[in-house]
């Protein structure tokens, strides 16, 4: 009997808000959890590599759920695009998730930082980061930023990132991937793995774009041997230009970006769960509370949470 699959509940809430628009996606529907299946969390086995949010047994059942959403990006911070649908099924749901994150982004922070510092704050807010989502977090030291990389572009990075998974014990990046998915993955669960898109890295940060394209060739690779979903995620300010009076909207909310065939509304309130907070105010909370060290990136957040939409694309 072939075995069949369907798309967890956290985009069911995003498919919901676009019933009008009749969208068509091949859901196939698991039919094969007739006996329970524990595993552990591989989170709690190797604290080497592993910051474990410390939920006690709720996280820790958490990854028995059927349910499994893994975002990978390049630095803390990169998960922000995917606030709302993280609170909203990972912190409330009790989805299992998970964040695997390449660098401590020692390069971002205001100039007069030591590389050191910036990259033991940012860890310090990715840590925060996971106490609000609920979720588990591998944080690596790869090579991240001009200082770090040479030549600084899309070949000069995926070379940077195949030699730093090389020294972890990896043959690439692609291999280093794939490794820490099985283990994400259950024999019960289904695996969704979330990343900034490859074609723009939704800021248009080179590292983004690379990591994103190392995550889809990851993914294509094991889709032949286990139910396993792609997600790109990105987010847009639905107009064409800022009122010269409010704050310019920050890069990665870009018009350019709007690509993404589904979409929830800033103003909206989270679905399913959290009905108390709006996509927006998830995401903000983040970027001002959170990830306030980031902020001179862009300045204050465009205060319409209208204006806003948070994007998914199936791959």
């Amino acid at each position: 009997m072939q075995q069949q699959f369907k798309l967890g509940p956290l985009f069911y809430g995003v498919f919901a808000v676009f019933n009008k628009m009749k969208l068509v996606m091949s859901l196939i529907v698991f039919a094969s959890l007739n006996a329970t299946i524990v595993v552990a969390d591989p989170c709690r086995a190797d604290g080497s590599e592993c910051y474990d949010p410390d939920y006690g047994t709720a996280v820790t059942t958490n990854f028995n759920n059927q349910y499994h959403y893994v975002f990978v990006g390049a630095h803390p911070d990169d998960e922000l695009l995917l606030y709302p649908s993280m609170k909203n099924y990972c912190a409330e749901d009790n989805a299992y998730c998970a964040m695997i994150i390449g660098s401590r982004g020692k390069s971002g922070c205001p100039a007069r930082t030591a590389p050191e510092d910036c990259g033991n704050e940012r860890a310090e807010e990715l840590r925060a980061s996971a106490r609000y989502l609920e979720a588990d977090v591998w944080l690596y030291d790869l090579p991240s930023g001009e200082e770090d990389i040479a030549p600084y572009n899309s070949a000069g990075i995926k070379a940077a990132f195949n030699l730093g998974a090389e020294r972890l014990g990896y043959d690439d990046m692609v291999d280093f991937l794939k490794t820490k998915f099985r283990a994400l993955k259950t024999p019960s669960s289904i695996l969704h793995i979330i990343t900034l898109n490859p074609d723009h890295g939704s800021t248009q940060h080179p590292e983004h774009m690379v990591m994103g394209s190392l995550v889809s060739e990851a993914v294509d690779q094991l889709s032949r041997e286990m139910s396993i979903y792609k997600i790109f995620v990105e987010s847009i300010l639905k107009f064409s230009e800022p009122t010269p009076s409010l704050p310019r909207p920050p890069p990665y909310l870009s018009k350019s970006n709007a690509n993404s065939p589904i979409c929830v509304n800033g103003a909206d309130l989270l679905t399913v769960t959290n009905t108390h907070l709006t996509n927006f105010e998830a995401f903000n909370y983040g970027y001002n509370e959170i990830y306030k060290g980031q902020k001179f990136h862009a300045g204050d957040n465009f205060p319409v949470p209208s204006a806003y939409e948070f994007c998914y694309e199936f791959k």
